[in-house]
């Protein structure tokens, strides 16, 4: 008798039955011949827990030299990691960046290397630390890079990288919120580099922007022009801010010196961005600042120094404060311009429209509030007219006495000093203005450009000294009660912030390179210029306490390393 086998196809539905018991996970008995319990089968895989949020580090530096980290200061550790970096050698890259940061933890550009060497090993969570201190120390320049740069796509497309980019989101925000509340300094991260010679020369002045927050006593970084940032420009309860940078300076055999190119740029301090620079050619002198004007000709526009642009919140004080004023001098809108003068003579006058990124000419003979005057040797404020100080201004821009409109008293500086009016600041509510006497030479021994600063109670008229020295004090309010001031001159400035109430100093801001608070501080005493017509729109005969932008004492005799563009990380 032959073996039953059976039929083919019913072979393959016996199959098909059995797979798709399988798959649906029907009952199937156990090797006893039972059907195993409920519990006993097996469970559907669940989805991983989210991962918990991470802690976010404490925002900026605490030293302004510690931005100086794009300098090779660890030896040959650095650059051993950069090279294994361009070469894709991760592994080494990894291992020298971390040997960095264990000597120098606020090294941020080996904390950026070491993060993106652990995401190319496939170390996500590992990158975390590293790419938190980076961006945290410095978001203008880590911050959009670590969410945008390519090399880092597989990073972003894990659980890893969604737990960062909340982290980079609160990141952003308190960025923004540090440079609205912040006392904005121009500091240097290390001593100057200018040749001292004729013709073209690359000049590093190693400074920019920065928030400093007294509570915290911590550096923001607010600007990135490659440390050549000399002095911004900016009008109380406005949130954008105006700076002049430059890095090429020509100086003559004969004549005044003269900038192949100066920068102006703008900064939305609501929002916590930068627009893109403007650059003018040949210029000789140069004054920044923001023009009254009927209406607003870069209307409707979203770039950062775009009057449309602006936050409604207003934190703290800027020079130039209106609220001493009476209420016909408020001002219309804003805008920003410049008013200069090339090396042949011509005079420009025009409105920036950063949108564009464009210069439109303007016919206006209005003065600039809370201006910055710059020429090729001379930083200095152009704060002249004040609003709501009345005085018979001199071709220098000072006055014995002035008149305080809104509570008409007269106040009278003691015999043989005068008021210089570009250094004068009003308190953010106007109950206190600030003011600075002149020297009385501007060029001559420390005896003769010794200055004081005062202080104006607004109701009564009363003066009081707050701080006798040489150089620009250049005021700015934090408040109605704390004034910050600039103390000393050459690359040992510093920043006072002091309580006029209690009479007590809060803060004392140093760096070896000079700190200050609205443009670098005197380095040299330049020739005055032979009369004030030859001094031009805006010229250092008619500025208050100008501050040199030239060669530095005590800088180094060789170029620094980060002279030019910064150290590139792969």
């Amino acid at each position: 008798m032959g073996t039953l086998r059976p039929h083919g196809r019913a072979l393959a539905c016996a199959c098909a039955a059995l797979l798709l018991a399988t798959a649906t996970g029907c009952p199937r008995k156990g090797d006893d011949g039972h059907t195993p319990p409920e519990d006993a089968r097996a469970t559907p895989e669940q989805p991983p827990a989210p991962l918990p949020p991470l802690e976010p580090l404490p925002l900026g530096l605490s030293s302004l030299a510690d931005y100086a980290y794009n300098r090779d200061t660890e030896g040959e550790a650095f650059q051993r990691g950069l090279r294994a970096a361009e070469s894709g050698e991760w592994q080494s890259a990894a291992r020298e960046a971390s040997a960095v940061l264990a000597t120098a933890p606020t090294h941020l550009e080996a904390a950026w290397m070491l993060a993106l060497a652990r995401i190319q090993l496939g170390d996500f969570a590992g990158a975390q630390e590293p790419l938190s201190t980076a961006v945290a120390g410095d978001w203008l320049r880590w911050g959009k890079l670590s969410l945008e740069d390519p090399r880092l796509a597989g990073f972003h497309a894990s659980a890893e990288g969604a737990r960062y980019r909340e982290l980079a989101a609160s990141y952003e925000e308190r960025f923004a919120e540090a440079l609205r509340r912040g006392l904005l300094v121009v500091g240097r991260r290390g001593l100057p580099w200018h040749p001292e010679r004729t013709g073209t020369v690359l000049v590093n002045h190693r400074s920019e922007l920065y928030a400093f927050a007294p509570d915290s006593g911590r550096y923001v970084r607010a600007s990135r022009t490659n440390g050549g940032l000399i002095g911004y420009a900016r009008v109380a309860g406005d949130q954008r801010v105006l700076y002049a940078s430059y890095q090429r300076v020509s100086t003559p055999a004969e004549g005044a010196p003269w900038f192949p190119e100066l920068r102006v740029g703008a900064i939305d301090l609501g929002r916590g961005e930068m627009a893109t620079e403007i650059a003018f050619s040949d210029v000789q002198e140069l004054e920044l600042g923001f023009l009254e004007m009927v209406e607003d000709p870069a209307a409707g526009s979203e770039a950062p120094g775009a009057p449309g642009s602006v936050s409604d919140s207003a934190a703290g004080s800027a020079p130039g404060s209106v609220p001493g004023a009476t209420a016909g001098d408020q001002p219309g809108v804003l805008v920003p311009s410049v008013r200069l003068r090339t090396r042949d003579g011509e005079e420009q006058r025009a409105t920036l429209d950063f949108a564009t990124g464009t210069a439109q000419p303007v016919v206006s003979d209005g003065p600039l509030r809370g201006a910055l005057a710059v020429t090729g040797d001379a930083i200095a404020l152009a704060r002249l007219p004040v609003p709501g100080v009345l005085a018979d201004w001199d071709d220098a821009g000072t006055a014995g006495a002035f008149r305080l409109e809104r509570t008409r008293r007269t106040v009278t500086l003691p015999a043989g000093e005068s008021a210089a009016g570009n250094s004068m600041s009003w308190s953010p509510s106007g109950v206190r203005l600030a003011v600075a006497t002149a020297p009385a030479e501007r060029c001559g021994d420390e005896q003769a450009r010794r200055v004081t600063l005062y202080v104006v109670d607004a109701a009564t008229g009363a003066l009081g000294a707050v701080a006798t020295g040489a150089g620009a004090f250049a005021p700015v309010w934090l408040s109605d009660e704390r004034l910050a001031y600039m103390q000393g001159e050459d690359t040992a400035s510093a920043v006072v912030i002091r309580d006029v109430v209690a009479d007590a100093t809060v803060a004392q801001l140093e760096t070896p390179g000079g700190v200050a608070t609205q443009h670098l501080p005197r380095l040299r005493c330049p020739p005055p210029p032979a009369s004030p017509a030859d001094a031009g729109p805006g010229g250092p005969a008619h500025r208050d306490g100008a501050a040199d932008a030239g060669a530095a004492t005590g800088a180094a005799s060789e170029p620094p390393a980060d002279a030019g563009a910064p150290v590139k990380t792969p």
